[in-house]
């Protein structure tokens, strides 16, 4: 396991859960959270199943039925919750839409009374479970394939990206939820795997082995120095932009320098390191589900007005409601809940 990574985790979900808070607008942080978060899935799976994908020993369909049976229980139940919550404002969205959230189909469909309904931030899994379908074959394509090809093949799509933007500017937010769109974002993920396997025969382990821990902290600061640089540049970015391809440029560096000094002992890896973020962690999953209506009960239960909104205290109060939950779901119906279907499954 990449600790690094895993602390990481935690710090990109604050991120998106600030940026759902009003009154602030902290688009920064969902963008960069989201597209964070599509680029290490692509990674971590890489990493995780690449050697049996190669080897022929990856079943996909028990794959598959894994991460079913981690991610779909919650996403159901956050689903009818929002939607009782919704009832009882009045909000309510005809049948096709919540035939498309239950089949995980939104971020599909260019309309967001489709994929901003119910539980909004949900269309993320719609993507992400296109990608678990395709990721054999994408994983296959990515690392057998040589590089000059690879590199020709990635002009030429970029071409047609860019021809689509510019296309289709007025549909902005599409590039931000459709799962084409999105893709580039999880074969990124995949390439810094095969980056990351390749890296570990060259010179670059024992150039790091040999950096003091001073050096490693430098290290570590300039690629902090560099995701700080892109939230002030964010600003000047047209959303068109900014919405996936702004941050294919800011985040693969960053991932990258945090994966390879997880082994090493910089300051900033050795927080990181801390059990405390390592727990916090594992309930990303559960955070990202669970904070928009955690975060509409919490405020409708202390009276929060725009000004009461804006406090510091009132933000950390909601912080730390948002963990407690996720804390309680993971161990009382998500860790649960798979255990008994993969109990069920063998």
């Amino acid at each position: 396991m990449i600790r690094t990574l895993h602390s990481l985790r935690f710090v990109f979900i604050m991120l998106v859960v600030i940026s759902h808070i009003p009154p602030y607008r902290f688009d920064f942080g969902g963008e960069v959270g989201v597209a964070f978060f599509f680029i290490l899935s692509g990674f971590v799976l890489a990493y995780a199943y690449g050697e049996r994908i190669r080897d022929g020993q990856f079943h996909h369909v028990q794959f598959l039925k894994k991460q079913f049976s981690k991610i779909y229980p919650l996403y159901l139940l956050t689903l009818v919750v929002m939607l009782l919550m919704n009832a009882r404002l009045g909000i309510t969205y005809g049948w096709p839409v919540h035939v498309s959230h239950v089949l995980l189909l939104q971020s599909w469909i260019p309309d967001e009374d489709f994929y901003f309904a119910n539980n909004g931030p949900a269309w993320f899994l719609s993507g992400l479970f296109f990608f678990y379908l395709i990721f054999p074959w994408l994983y296959k394509w990515l690392t057998e394939t040589a590089f000059r090809r690879l590199m020709l093949v990635g002009v030429l799509l970029l071409a047609l990206y860019v021809f689509a933007v510019l296309s289709l500017a007025e549909y902005q937010e599409m590039f931000y939820v459709f799962p084409l769109f999105r893709l580039p974002d999880f074969c990124l993920g995949i390439l810094l795997a095969r980056c990351y396997r390749t890296s570990q025969t060259s010179w670059l382990p024992e150039r790091l082995r040999t950096m003091s821990a001073a050096m490693m902290t430098a290290w570590e600061l300039l690629f902090v120095a560099w995701i700080v640089g892109a939230f002030f540049v964010f600003s000047c970015v047209p959303p068109v932009w900014r919405y996936a391809s702004f941050f294919w440029i800011v985040l693969p560096p960053l991932i990258f320098a945090f994966i390879l000094a997880d082994k090493y002992r910089g300051l900033i890896t050795a927080l990181l390191h801390h059990p405390v973020l390592q727990s916090l962690g594992t309930i990303t999953l559960e955070v990202y589900l669970l904070h928009s209506m955690v975060l509409r009960f919490m405020n409708h239960l202390l009276g929060a007005d725009e000004e009461t909104m804006t406090k510091p205290l009132h933000v950390i109060l909601l912080l730390g409601g948002i963990v407690v939950v996720a804390y309680f779901m993971k161990y009382c119906f998500v860790n649960p809940v798979y255990l008994r279907l993969c109990n069920e499954k063998k």
